[in-house]
């Protein structure tokens, strides 16, 4: 009798070790050189672009526009089918947040982050955010901030747009006028003569076009160029004015 529960005393501590050696070695163990992290009750799969939206979702709550991009940028993907780093665009953009991989690998491992494996992508877009704010994703803004210009203005145009175009024109310093209809706090829903001039101005300023027309050159009118540069501009000064209010703090 005494024997027998001699055995199974032994039987529990030896299943009992092995349970905790399996469960360590899932918690360590890694596929295709990418940090899938496991513990005994929970696995995360990097692969699986609804647990990738999860994680970007928390590490983001404090930035939702960052979400946005995501999603808007990679559907939340990482990586491919077998667990290499997904590349896109025409540029070489790598990951979820399709970071300019020619632009940025060097510069990332500099801040020891690896932008081909999850947490480096978001980690260093973070840093980006950090640093230059929403500039780097302004190319798919029409996707992750559709209010805000996506289509071509001119005179004529009509719409929300063309308001934000004037408060933008307006708050960098391109009045659009100085009393009444497009000043600062008066700005219109129309696209007409002085709104024209103000962008003639920021395109000649920008070095963008300074002759022609709307319709040969786009002078005066508002396309792709012309947008990008009055987007990252705001963008910029928007950094600059944060910095400045956190440091008064």
């Amino acid at each position: 009798m005494q024997r027998t529960l001699l055995v199974g005393v032994l039987m529990v501590v030896v299943f009992s070790f092995i349970h905790t050696a399996n469960a360590q070695a899932e918690s360590t163990s890694t596929s295709n050189g990418t940090e899938i992290q496991h513990t005994s009750l929970i696995k995360f799969d990097p692969l699986n672009p609804e647990e990738v939206e999860a994680k970007v979702r928390h590490e983001f709550a404090d930035i939702p526009v960052m979400i946005s991009i995501a999603k808007c940028e990679s559907s939340f993907t990482q990586y491919d089918s077998i667990g290499n780093p997904m590349y896109g665009g025409t540029g070489g953009m790598v990951g979820v947040f399709q970071v300019a991989a020619a632009l940025h690998t060097d510069v990332a491992k500099d801040l020891n982050y690896d932008i081909n494996t999850l947490q480096g992508n978001l980690a260093y877009a973070r840093y980006l955010y950090e640093n230059e704010g929403i500039v780097p994703w302004l190319a798919s803004a029409s996707c992750w901030n559709p209010q805000p210009l996506s289509k071509i203005l001119k005179v004529g145009s009509k719409g929300t747009q063309v308001k934000f175009l004037q408060e933008t024109l307006n708050r960098l310093g391109y009045t659009v006028a100085d009393y009444g209809e497009g000043s600062p706090g008066q700005e219109s829903v129309l696209f007409g003569p002085m709104t024209r001039q103000a962008v003639k101005k920021f395109q000649c300023d920008k070095r963008i076009t300074c002759s022609g027309s709307e319709n040969t050159t786009g002078y005066g009118a508002v396309g792709k160029k012309t947008r990008l540069a009055l987007l990252r501009m705001d963008a910029k000064m928007s950094q600059v004015e944060s910095a400045n209010n956190l440091s008064k703090k």
